[in-house]
């Protein structure tokens, strides 16, 4: 996610400093696939399911922050949902774009440290 983000980006509860974009590559697959489906499963505290956002790891120092997940629409990726990739097609190779962004929690207090979260990403070919 970066290491250049100032406590000033989280002056208030709910704030998203900036979304960093990624691709879950899915490469080889098998032809005669018909559909895939993934779904994202927080493996730290998860803070709010339908908003996707999960709790910095063990070893993080930061405070008052947690990770949110979001899809390709700009929507909050609810954790424990099962998502229809609507980009597939009869292709072996192709990405499944999400992003992700730090997100100020409320009732806590901001610090500076390390911020590090990971989620478990399930695909389902069909």
């Amino acid at each position: 996610m970066g290491d250049d983000y100032q406590l000033t980006e989280f002056n208030k509860a709910g704030s998203t400093p900036r979304m960093i974009n990624f691709n879950v590559g899915l490469t080889k697959c098998e032809q005669g696939i018909n559909s895939i489906t993934y779904s994202l499963d927080a493996t730290s505290q998860v803070l709010d399911r339908q908003k996707g956002i999960v709790a910095l790891n063990s070893s993080s120092t930061a405070k008052g922050i947690g990770l949110q997940l979001i899809g390709k629409t700009g929507q909050p990726l609810a954790l424990g949902t099962t998502y229809t990739f609507a980009g597939f097609n009869s292709t072996t190779n192709f990405n499944i774009p999400l992003s992700a962004t730090y997100y100020r929690l409320a009732g806590s207090t901001l610090e500076a440290g390390s911020a590090n979260a990971s989620v478990r990403f399930t695909v389902n070919y069909l």
